[in-house]
């Protein structure tokens, strides 16, 4: 009541906010751009975000508790919060990032966890399930410390993240340091023609670089050209939008990657398409 001034009402005002607000922004979903929100868009950001072994975890679980009658207060407990975040979500427009129904994570784990180790099982699914764990905990490290663009195996991993997904869900900027060490390393004495996605200064990193326009983005020059995740696709929304070739993602092969949402561009002359 504090923190809302007496007003609590406010906080259903921000739910409003979160939910039911149109941002005015074409949709992206598996390389397409769409026209709509989809009401599967949360379901396919949680399979195509969340580790292989993770979801093989939560099948696994889910028959156990069905064959062992896991108790009914662990699995109300657990499962009708998810449920809850899941069918509020359908019904979001904004259809933005895996960061909308992060609440899920915890009950999901607990509910393997609940499964998993409460119950006495042989030797087979132990084995099992523990070679499941130690895969996530591979995963975490093979990742570290790009979780922010992390994609699950299945899908083609983070590299394949702009022909999946949008937004927070693989680009917010994050990468600029790995660019300024790539140049430094690659390039210390050119300046790098700059498209980036975020709200750092790059001069606080001391890169060396030149910002291009939407324009030059359509057009490259001779050069090298350093350009978020986030704009490739946009790249990919002006194809659609003017049905034209301006797809880079398409059109072009990068010569190497700063992180896994900055991607690096030569062009010598005119650019090979």
């Amino acid at each position: 009541l504090i923190v809302y001034g007496f007003e609590p009402w406010l906080y259903l005002r921000g739910l409003s906010e979160i939910y039911a607000r149109k941002l005015g922004y074409h949709h992206y979903l598996l390389g397409d751009v769409l026209e709509n929100p989809v009401w599967y868009y949360y379901i396919i950001a949680f399979l195509v975000k969340t580790p292989v072994s993770t979801l093989l975890l939560l099948v696994i679980s889910a028959y156990l508790s069905i064959r062992y009658r896991l108790k009914k207060d662990v699995l109300v407990y657990l499962l009708v919060p998810v449920s809850v975040i899941m069918f509020v979500c359908f019904f979001d427009i904004s259809n933005l990032g895996l960061r909308r129904i992060l609440p899920v994570y915890p009950f999901l784990l607990a509910f393997i966890a609940c499964v998993c180790f409460i119950q006495k099982f042989n030797k087979a699914t132990v084995l099992l399930v523990s070679s499941l764990l130690v895969l996530n905990v591979l995963t975490t490290l093979h990742s570290y410390p790009n979780y922010i663009s992390f994609f699950n195996i299945a899908v083609g991993g983070a590299k394949n993240g702009p022909n999946l997904l949008e937004d927070s869900n693989l680009d917010w900027g994050q990468d600029l340091p790995e660019l300024v060490k790539w140049q430094k390393n690659n390039l210390p004495d050119e300046p790098v023609n700059l498209m980036y996605f975020g709200s750092i200064n790059p001069d606080l990193y001391g890169l060396n670089y030149r910002r291009i326009s939407e324009n030059e983005l359509i057009n490259p020059h001779e050069g090298v050209y350093a350009v978020s995740a986030h704009y490739l696709i946009f790249t990919r929304k002006l194809a659609y939008w003017n049905k034209a070739d301006l797809d880079w993602l398409k059109r072009y092969k990068p010569v190497a990657y700063a992180g896994n949402s900055i991607y690096i561009y030569k062009f010598g002359g005119e650019p090979d398409t």
